[in-house]
């Protein structure tokens, strides 16, 4: 799958690192949405016999683009590459020789570099993506406690798993790719190859793509991870979530369908999430739906040790719209040190983005 947009300085280097692939039996979908540059005129050029080619008249989005790729898709398995970025030339031979192997594997991924607008890497193996191997559940907890680590375009997936756990929201533009990695895992094993196997572009001073730091796109990737947050324990058994989890469980032991639901509420109460303090809303709206539920509120009462006049002082603690925030002061910092390093850090992600060098470092100091 290669969807298209307004990449005209880049879309012919990243087409020309799928025909520099040692694996050679494929076939590339590409649709354009409606570039308004040169870019569908330089597709036009250099597309060869291997390329199916399509352009919207008017621009429909990154989802529905990628999904009418998708949609023409008959392969085993599928890859997906940005008009922007650019594989490794053994990136398909060494992610289909994998799959090949391992019939209980649904998608490989690999490590990544960053390179900026002139294709000059910023960092040859991001640390974001430099990730071990781990189980499914492993990887559920993962996913919610660090947050989206698997370079996009280094997925190589069976088509058959995209069939059953459905394709990328059409309805989510920064984070479709983390939303579906989270449904994923639910279900199926993955692997990253340790090698750097695809390049991908950061456009930090045309500030063009969906992965630049902009403010207006960290706004909108806070609010979809507060979205997919609302979802993420949805459609796992009690021992999936018992493997994933359980290290966090207040009971130890806890098993029961209540118990199980006061694990899931505390799990969010004490904002153990990768964006700190979303997790905060989420366990207050989900304690509204669960309390109502006798056994729930006996549970709470007897093994938790935990009232409603708990919750209540928990409701009050979740500011959102900063009516009992006061101006910053030295006391303040000083006072409430936590408070401020969150500030810090929620400024350092909307300035630099969430995975580049410089919110990585603020991060490592907040963590001294």
């Amino acid at each position: 799958m290669f969807p298209s947009f307004n990449h005209e300085s880049y879309v012919e280097e990243a087409i020309n690192s799928i025909y520099n692939q040692t694996y050679t039996d494929y076939e590339i979908i590409i649709s354009d949405d409606a570039s308004t540059d040169g870019t569908y005129e330089i597709i036009t050029k250099i597309c060869n016999k291997k390329a199916k080619l399509h352009r919207f008249e008017s621009n429909v989005g990154a989802s529905m683009n990628t999904k009418y790729c998708y949609d023409l898709c008959d392969s085993k398995y599928i890859a997906l590459l940005n008009s922007d970025d650019v594989w490794d030339s053994k990136h398909l031979e060494k992610s289909v020789e994998y799959l090949d192997m391992h019939s209980d594997c649904a998608a490989v991924f690999s490590w990544a570099a960053f390179i900026d607008e002139d294709s000059q890497i910023i960092d040859d193996n991001v640390l974001l993506f430099k990730q071990n191997n781990r189980t499914k559940e492993e990887w559920f907890r993962h996913l919610f406690t660090y947050g989206n680590c698997l370079c996009h375009p280094s997925m190589v997936i069976r088509k058959t798993a995209y069939e059953d756990i459905g394709f990328y929201s059409m309805s989510l533009r920064q984070l479709p790719d983390y939303d579906e990695w989270i449904r994923l895992v639910k279900k199926y094993e993955i692997h990253v190859i340790p090698e750097v196997l695809v390049k991908h572009r950061r456009c930090n001073k045309e500030l063009t793509n969906t992965s630049s730091p902009t403010i207006t796109n960290s706004i909108r990737d806070i609010n979809e991870q507060l979205f997919i947050l609302m979802h993420y324990f949805d459609d796992i058994s009690d021992d999936y979530f018992k493997k994933s989890f359980g290290s966090m469980f207040i009971k130890k032991d806890a098993s029961t369908y209540e118990e199980l639901l006061c694990e899931k509420f505390f799990i969010l109460k004490n904002d153990e999430f990768h964006l700190k303090g979303l997790s905060k809303i989420v366990a207050f709206i989900f304690f509204n739906e669960i309390y109502s539920i006798p056994s729930v509120k006996q549970t709470f009462d007897q093994k938790y040790a935990y009232s409603i006049s708990d919750f209540h002082e928990f409701g009050a603690s979740i500011d959102l719209l900063g009516v009992g925030r006061t101006e910053m002061t030295i006391s303040s910092v000083t006072t409430s040190p936590d408070t401020f390093k969150d500030r810090l850090r929620y400024c350092a992600y909307a300035l630099f983005g969430k995975d580049t060098k410089k919110y990585n470092k603020v991060l490592l100091f907040f963590r001294k």
